[in-house]
This record gives C-alpha cells, sequence and structure tokens, in this order.
C-alpha cells in the first residue's frame, strides 16, 4: 500500500466564495485508504455480522440499539456474568452505514445499519461451521429481542415493533416457487452472520463511504468491547489493537507544500 503522503494533490479548484477546496479533496481521498489500513491492521477477524432493522431509525437510536445488541452477543458468547468472572468480552470494530432512500420516505439518508468485525475467541469452536452456528444462534437470540416501544402509526394507536427479524417469504403477484422463495429467504439471513475469507475485500466494503465529506470517524469508526459499542478499544494484553487518532484532518493528512 502507498504512503498517504504520497497521493498526489488535486489541482486547486476555487468554490464560489474564492476558498481554496483542494486540501479538503485531498483530506477526503485520503480517509478512505487511511480507513481500510486501520480495518486491517485490526484484524485479524473471523466473524462479519450485519445489524439491520424493520425501521428507519436515526443516528442515534441506531447506536442505542446497536449497543443493546453487542452486550447481549457478548454475554450469549462469554458468559452472563463475565464482568463478576473476571473474562473478557468480545472485540472488534463497528462500522456504521446509511442505507439507500426507501420510497416516500422524507429523510435526506436512508435509515442506519451496523456492520461488525468481531475478532475470534477463545470458548468458540475450532471448527468453522460450529463456530458459525454458535455465533448465528447467538445473534438472532441478541437480535429478535430489539423492539421499538410506542410506534406512532396514521390514524392508528401507536404500537410496539420487532426492529429486527428473519426475512419473511413472499410471493410475487401471489404466485412461484415456495421451495425457491424460502431458499432465498434463508440465504438472506446466512448473510448476517459470515465467516471472514477475504479481509482486504471486506476493508473495501467498509471504507466505501468514507471519501464522502460527511463520512466522520467519530460517528463511523467504533470499536467493540466491554461497554458494547465504545470510542476507544479496550486495552487487551493479548492482541495488539490500534486506537483511531483523534486529531483535526490536517494534522492526519499534512498537506505538503504546493510546488
Amino acid at each position: 500500500m502507498r504512503s498517504f503522503n504520497t497521493y498526489p494533490l488535486y489541482k486547486e479548484t476555487k468554490t464560489n466564495n474564492g476558498k481554496d477546496r483542494s486540501d479538503v479533496k485531498l483530506y477526503n481521498l485520503r480517509k478512505r485508504y487511511h480507513t481500510k489500513a486501520l480495518i486491517e491492521q485490526f484484524g485479524p477477524y473471523r466473524f462479519f455480522i450485519t445489524l439491520s432493522f424493520n425501521l428507519e431509525l436515526s443516528r442515534r437510536k441506531a447506536h442505542e440499539y446497536g449497543e443493546k445488541f453487542a452486550r447481549r452477543l457478548i454475554k450469549k458468547i462469554v458468559h452472563k456474568r463475565w464482568q463478576s468472572k473476571g473474562l473478557l468480552p468480545l472485540t472488534g470494530i463497528v462500522i456504521f452505514e446509511t442505507a439507500d432512500v426507501i420510497r416516500n420516505s422524507t429523510r435526506k439518508n436512508g435509515g442506519w445499519h451496523l456492520h461488525f468485525l468481531v475478532h475470534d475467541y477463545p470458548s468458540l469452536p475450532k471448527d468453522d461451521k460450529q463456530a458459525l452456528k454458535v455465533m448465528t444462534d447467538a445473534y438472532w437470540t441478541s437480535a429478535e429481542r430489539l423492539w421499538l416501544r410506542g410506534v406512532k402509526r396514521k390514524k392508528r394507536k401507536p404500537m410496539d415493533m420487532q426492529l429486527v427479524t428473519k426475512t419473511r417469504v413472499r410471493l410475487e403477484n401471489g404466485d412461484g416457487d415456495i421451495k425457491k422463495a424460502k431458499q432465498k429467504a434463508k440465504e438472506e439471513d446466512r448473510k448476517k452472520v459470515q465467516l471472514v475469507t477475504d479481509l482486504k475485500g471486506l476493508c473495501e466494503y467498509l471504507s466505501k463511504e468514507a471519501w464522502k465529506p460527511e463520512w466522520d470517524w467519530v460517528d463511523r469508526f467504533l470499536y467493540l468491547g466491554s461497554q458494547g459499542i465504545q470510542s476507544e478499544p479496550d486495552q487487551n494484553p493479548a492482541q495488539k489493537l490500534v486506537s483511531l487518532p483523534r486529531v483535526k484532518p490536517l494534522e492526519l493528512f499534512p498537506v505538503p507544500p504546493s510546488g
């Protein structure tokens, strides 16, 4: 991988008020490469987990329910009272992403969802198929307990809604092959928990939004640890953990003088 400082500067561009924005464009470009490098450096990972919701949640709500899910997942995999027993939690990274805007939505961006890259844990089976089954069972047990209370509906009474459910079997136009529809639904559910086999491909996928100006590490790049979802990694002596630099753009990526 090339050094971040070797990427050429963009040509100077002027905004309407005459301010030079070349440094901002360069920062956004390098931000994605730096994100990919951090994800790869924090590995190796064993599981790739996606937590998406049935409703369009705000960033704050997605963080709240994602944190509940993470704490329950740790209890399922490690132990219900892992802290009092002096056990280490699951560790990894958490990436927040926005989905596509659904039809008739009033939001500028779609609802939020979360991606988890989870490290291996000593109590998990060594066999990949068995470990995947254990993690998948823990995922659904933790995720299906997420409910949003008192959801307002048009001309109807508020009701409680389950935020995460398994894919429903749907037949187009009232006909079709029920077996194929069930198989498709199962395949969609399998994508929620996967083994990590191509880390570089995942780094590309998880950093795909990092070039956008509104993408900010403080909101998007977090850690899985003892608090569930947290801004800094746990200091686990068994792993070499990296901490994301909380600095200003030009301190992280200094722009060399032109000419």
